[in-house]
């Protein structure tokens, strides 16, 4: 949580950049975050963990011009209202989901999760399969250290992606931040529905090299594990803005993101294979509910699906592995179908521009 943190503070530094400030100005915040950086102790180094913090102070001492700025004369308070807000949102953002995540830990740590379910829904396909495949992305360090990358800075990422989108119409700049946040409410009420800690939670496992010995459909109580599987809104996000994203080669681009997150989900112990398949479904359904497509119902149906799948289907699953594969293919080539015949072009990747 401390990189994500980070990272949003980082994606400040992208709110601060779009406003097109001065040159002086750009000098006088890059001083003062190096300065705020040596006061910290952060001196120069490699990695990726390093350099978002040496952002993240640059942040911060863009925060601190702003709000002093009015006072001193520097700028207006016009202009540094106008800049503060937008800038605090993603760390107030990603603060509010670590309070969440650490009162979900606190309060559920006795009652069961579906980790069990999930588990064995996996297990139709191959055996142990998100340990199996955690085991051959480890093989790949850069792949790995891709992935983490990647999956650490989505706040900046998204940051990004809307400003893409808000050069290139503001009104779908704003229905994007508002699919993006009940994106994320839905998927915490999710969360509560249906909990589940993750691959790395098992008491007699060792991820991802020794999956569990014996697996029920007796529910496991996993401790202070944050419940944060079904669905993985990592992915959720990632897939929300690759329909978002404005042009053909930004939409293409975007894939670079979304890979590494299906790494990553599954890498960092977090998720199950099943997981993953379900958030398109669940992608799907909210995409469709904010352009008030009756399609959505077909698309939540869908996601429903799933959960009762996940929680009663597993029999009918084990029968062969073909049963959950073609579910699978069929629940994502009906995602894919409903999102492609909207007739609402602006998210069509690089669909002609509204008329005003």
């Amino acid at each position: 949580m401390p990189t994500f943190l980070m990272s949003s503070l980082a994606a400040a530094v992208l709110f601060y950049l779009a406003e097109k400030p001065s040159r002086v100005d750009v000098a006088v915040t890059l001083v003062g975050g190096a300065l705020l950086a040596g006061w910290l102790g952060l001196g120069p180094g490699p990695g990726y963990a390093k350099a978002t913090a040496l952002v993240a102070c640059w942040a911060g001492s863009v925060f601190i011009a702003r709000f002093v700025g009015p006072f001193v004369g520097v700028c207006s308070p016009a202009e540094s209202m106008r800049l503060l807000p937008r800038m605090v949102i993603a760390p107030a953002l990603v603060y509010a989901a670590a309070v969440c995540l650490a009162l979900q830990g606190a309060f559920l740590r006795d009652v069961p999760t579906w980790d069990a379910h999930l588990y064995l829904a996996d297990e139709s396909v191959a055996h142990a399969a998100a340990f199996r495949l955690a085991v051959i992305f480890s093989s790949w360090p850069w792949l790995e250290s891709w992935a983490e990358a990647v999956y650490l800075n989505l706040p900046f990422a998204a940051v990004a992606a809307y400003l893409l989108i808000a050069a290139d119409s503001a009104a779908r700049a704003r229905r994007f931040v508002t699919s993006f946040l009940v994106l994320t409410g839905v998927g915490y009420a999710c969360y509560l529905l249906t909990p589940g800690a993750g691959t790395l939670s098992w008491p007699d496992a060792v991820f991802p090299s020794q999956p569990p010995s014996v697996v029920t459909n007796w529910p496991l109580v996993p401790g202070t594990f944050p419940r944060n599987c079904l669905p993985s809104l990592h992915l959720s996000w990632a897939l929300l803005i690759l329909w978002r994203i404005p042009g053909r080669w930004a939409h293409a681009a975007w894939w670079l993101f979304v890979v590494p997150t299906l790494v990553g989900t599954i890498s960092f112990g977090g998720h199950y294979v099943v997981d993953l398949v379900a958030s398109l479904p669940f992608v799907a359904a909210i995409e469709l509910a904010m352009q008030r497509r009756r399609s959505c119902v077909a698309a939540a149906g869908l996601f429903a699906g799933w959960i009762a799948v996940i929680r009663y289907g597993a029999p009918v699953l084990a029968v062969s592995p073909l049963v959950p594969l073609g579910i699978a293919t069929i629940s994502s080539l009906a995602c894919w179908r409903l999102l492609a015949h909207r007739p609402d072009a602006e998210s069509v990747p690089g669909a002609a521009p509204e008329l005003a």
